[in-house]
């Protein structure tokens, strides 16, 4: 056991498992690529500066002058952790290993090399976008950052060892570490770089890495255990944590450096702040499905099963919002929450149903909608909310779903990878990104709902640490030195040299052939325009939308082959997509002429759009099968055209209103809903209500015309029910169409905060009044309206009143009261004040104190056979004297034999706090000898 702790031991530098011994000089050498091989002569691998040099040179004829100087200035303005020159500490031993590599004296060389080619020295490596985040690509073992606005992938670092492998990337600043999740093997990319400085090997898979605040922690989510580490230097700081709950829940880290780790066993949310675990927040029963989410920076917890969201901070529950009842007759095990979101909207969406709900923490309301979208377990990935969109990615498909809250509808969806893989999404700097780490590419959403596609394998992509061809298939980071004859980091000791360490070992071998980059452009182009009004034809019913089915994309590693036979059109959305009223597939924009025919438009297409295009467009017709010697011939006569591809003359089908959205509001539920679409169009919509609605309860308007808004409000209704509505469409001579039901929703908010608490101690001072303004209802009525205290963290709930008398408390303590309202629709915001039991001073005549040159003792407790005195009154002194409370002690008698007793007074005498007999303090009951009604009890 070393100084790390734990067992952990140094982790060899090279990481590579090689053994001393020299390998291949050709998989050692990194000299320039390409044509630059004929014009300048390789660096030797012993001269790191002039590898350094040669690579730059490289960069610079490949990259442009722009990018030649970014490299020195980037290599100047590197984090302190890589200065100190090229030099690698090398220690090895059986298990764990932890690896450095610290790395300056670059400037210089690089200034050098661009010198070489005439350039500057400002832009030898690439600027990393701003707005831009690192994606893993496990296809091929490595790291893309991508700009966001662009779409376009601006610098690469390979991860040797890591390719097949689950990977997982946190950013805290400009702090960017990596976990293969298989091996245990954590990395920190160096951004300026694109380097890989520092790697420690943890040898545990499984692990995930939170970041926050400028901390790190490892949590075993299996095992229930949480190891801080050094964020930096990835070096265990402490032993690992055991949170006594297995297994724990999806743990999130905010920006103050807190770490909040669910524990669903116990029902509790944990706090812990570096490796200090605080005191855990009861959020739910024991045994429930905790789904934590950052919102924003808050903790909020979801229980699936009891139906609540609760935001928790330090001292407890801050807000608990009722969820709809739908909701708690999913299945809880597959509610789905995203990990994080930036503002105050949380979508919950149940997988087994399909049933999304949005949460808003700051009105205390909900909005919620059957999406009908509910699939077998994994099928989606948790929602994402960003401008007025929900995002939920179909792992099934490799698609993107968009819901419009504003329209409450489907947009068309968006092509990801178009095949099954693992989508992962997350929202930052205002845009949504969702990758497939298994796949080449990727998706960047801005908050317009425009889609860039991203290619994480772009070939021009600058990569600081690219891999060369060594023995066997092995490949070696270009830029980082070796020493003692080792090996760069990933080159193997021999043959199939192991990327982990550990001498003789087989190594995945990198893909060989690129991977197809994703089309031109991936942006929704929406819902047809229609033909009244200028309102959305597409999609009536929020249902799945229809899936663009398998892409055309290869697994890892495997050649791209000609695209024309990898998509063909029997793969396409008719086949494997249940529903037929959502969005059609991938824009027509995205999908190459040769693999887009006509016959691959799902059928919701309108057919007067889709029956020209088949007539004889030039561009759509492969070459091989339109021989311009027969074309004449068979395929163009006059008479036979119009008969095969005139449009239908009948009516297309009118489709009912879409199922309304329904938002709980203060005394209102408003239903937005699509309106119809189809050849006929209905002259007005109105709103059917629920059979439970009471006498009082109205739709305004009555009518919703052709122009819009489509919405109804309903009023009337009662908080302590749960109300469901449908849209009826009435055509000419009375014929009407009627949506399917909305979600049921309750007319009411979280209530409001309560005002002016004040917590009074009782003059025993073992409790006190506590007393309040009363809170906003929010569309509950008085009597629904109730209040919960929390003194000393005990509950006292339906509390119908302002105010709550408490008992039985420990005199001398403080005590943290919490009040807050509640109603059908959940609890608002506590208000937290102090009841302070420590006594206050009362001044009291000292007496009877007689001149007889006998002092009075004050005493360090209740008696005189026991303790020490810690101050004394003189004899004949008759004035006053501060009291603060009573208790029981030693029976004593007075001097001159009139009274005895065991009460005693803790009083101060110049600066002494101590204990005096109440016979010598003029209480009103010291003749008596029993406690003073005016006095608290000590």
């Amino acid at each position: 056991m070393d100084r790390h702790g734990g067992g952990l031991r140094p982790h060899r530098l090279d990481d590579d498992g090689g053994d001393g011994r020299s390998g291949s000089a050709k998989g050692r050498r990194f000299g320039l690529r390409g044509a630059d091989r004929h014009t300048a002569e390789p660096a030797k691998a012993s001269d790191p500066l002039a590898k350094s040099t040669a690579h730059s040179v490289s960069s610079s004829v490949k990259t442009g002058a722009g990018k030649t100087a970014a490299l020195a200035a980037g290599a100047a303005s590197a984090d302190k952790d890589t200065e100190g020159g090229w030099l690698r500490r090398r220690l090895r031993t059986k298990a764990d290993r932890v690896t450095a590599i610290v790395a300056t004296g670059v400037v210089g060389a690089l200034v050098a090399g661009s010198v070489v080619v005439g350039l500057g020295a400002a832009d030898a490596l690439p600027n990393l976008g701003d707005l831009g985040a690192w994606l893993p690509n496990s296809g091929n073992g490595s790291a893309s950052h991508v700009n966001g606005p662009t779409g376009r992938t601006d610098g690469r670092v390979p991860l040797p060892g890591t390719q097949g492998h689950p990977i997982q990337i946190t950013e805290d600043g400009n702090r960017v570490v990596v976990v293969d999740q298989q091996t245990g093997v954590v990395s920190r990319i160096d951004p300026a770089q694109l380097t890989v400085p520092f790697r420690y090997d943890y040898g545990a898979p499984g692990l995930r890495l939170v970041s926050g605040g400028g901390r790190s922690w490892l949590v075993d989510e299996a095992q229930g255990t949480v190891r801080p580490i050094d964020p930096v230097e990835l070096k265990p700081i402490a032993q690992p944590l055991d949170l006594g709950d297995k297994p724990v829940g999806r743990a999130q880290a905010d920006s103050r450096g807190t770490l909040w780790v669910p524990l669903p066993n116990k029902g509790q949310l944990l706090p812990i702040n570096g490796a200090t675990p605080g005191v855990p927040v009861a959020v739910a029963a024991p045994g429930s499905v905790l789904r934590l989410t950052l919102a924003g920076d808050r903790p909020v917890v979801t229980d699936p099963k009891a139906g609540t969201v609760t935001v928790v901070a330090q001292g407890g529950p801050t807000l608990t919002v009722k969820l709809p009842e739908a909701v708690g007759q999913a299945d809880a095990s597959r509610t789905l929450t995203p990990e994080t979101t930036p503002g105050s909207l949380v979508p919950v969406l149940s997988g087994d149903t399909g049933q999304l709900v949005l949460v808003d923490l700051d009105k205390g309301a909900v909005t919620a909608v059957p999406l009908g979208i509910g699939a077998t377990a994994g099928s989606y990935a948790p929602p994402q909310v960003l401008g007025g969109k929900v995002y939920v990615p179909d792992r099934v498909h490799g698609n993107l779903l968009v819901y419009d809250t504003v329209k409450a509808q489907f947009d068309q969806q968006i092509k990801v990878t178009g095949q099954a893989g693992p989508l992962e999404s997350f929202v930052r700097d205002g845009m949504l990104w969702v990758n497939d780490q298994n796949s080449s590419a990727a998706t960047v959403v801005d908050a317009s709902g425009v889609a860039h596609p991203v290619g994480k394998y772009a070939p021009d992509a600058p990569s600081g640490a690219g891999p060369t061809a060594g023995q066997n298939g092995a490949t070696v980071p270009a830029d980082i030195a070796t020493v003692n004859g080792g090996f760069p980091l990933g080159q193997g000791g021999g043959q199939n040299g192991n990327q982990n360490g550990g001498g003789q070992g087989r190594q995945n071998p990198q893909p060989t052939h690129a991977r197809p980059e994703p089309p031109a452009s991936v942006e929704p182009t929406g819902v047809p325009e229609p033909p009244h009004g200028g309102q959305p034809t597409g999609p009536q019913q929020p249902q799945a939308p229809q899936p663009t089915g398998p892409g055309t994309e290869p697994g890892p590693g495997t050649p791209t082959g000609d695209p024309a036979t990898t998509g063909p059109a029997t793969t396409g959305p008719a086949t494997t997509a249940p529903a037929t009223t959502g969005p059609t597939g991938a824009p027509a924009t995205t999908a190459p002429a040769t693999t887009a025919p006509a016959t691959t438009q799902p059928a919701t297409t309108a057919p007067a759009t889709t029956a020209p295009a088949t007539t004889a467009p030039a561009t759509t017709a492969p070459a091989t099968t339109a021989p311009a010697t027969t074309a004449p011939a068979t395929t163009a006569p006059v008479t036979t055209a119009p008969a095969t591809t005139k449009p239908p003359t009948t009516t297309p089908p009118t489709t009912p209103p879409g199922q309304p959205q329904a938002t709980s509001g203060v005394g209102k539920i408003t239903l937005v809903f699509a309106p119809s679409s189809g050849g006929e169009l209905p002259s007005y919509y109105s709103l059917q209500l629920p059979g439970n609605a009471p006498a009082g309860m109205k739709a305004t308007p009555a009518q919703v015309t052709l122009d819009g808004p489509f919405q109804f409000v309903a009023t009337g209704g009662d908080c302590g029910s749960e109300y469901s509505f449908k849209v009826i469409a009435h055509y000419p001579g009375g014929r009407t169409q009627t949506s399917p039901s909305s979600t049921a929703v309750r007319p009411c908010t979280t209530p409001g905060g309560v005002g002016s608490v004040k917590a009074v101690p009782n003059a025993a001072g073992d409790g006190g009044t506590i007393t309040w303004s009363p809170a906003a209802a929010n569309g509950a009525s008085p009597s629904q309206l109730t209040y919960v205290v929390e003194v000393d963290g005990k509950y006292n709930d339906n509390i119908t009143g302002t105010s709550f008398t408490v008992k039985g408390l420990t005199p001398g303590k403080k005590y943290q009261v919490t009040v807050k309202a509640g109603n059908p629709a959940g609890c608002g915001t506590p208000t937290v004040v102090t009841l302070d039991l420590t006594p206050k001073a009362t001044p009291y005549v000292l007496g009877p104190n007689s001149n007889n040159g006998v002092d009075v003792g004050v005493r360090s407790e209740p008696a005189a056979s026991t303790g020490h005195r810690v101050g004394a009154i003189p004899a004949g002194y008759n004035g006053s004297i501060d009291v603060y409370c009573q208790t029981a002690g030693e029976q004593v008698t007075r001097d001159d034999k009139t009274a005895s007793g065991n009460i005693w007074d803790r009083v101060e005498w110049k600066g002494a706090s101590g204990y005096v007999s109440d016979l010598y303090i003029r209480t009103p009951n010291s003749a008596r000898g029993t406690f003073s009604s005016g006095l608290p009890r000590c």
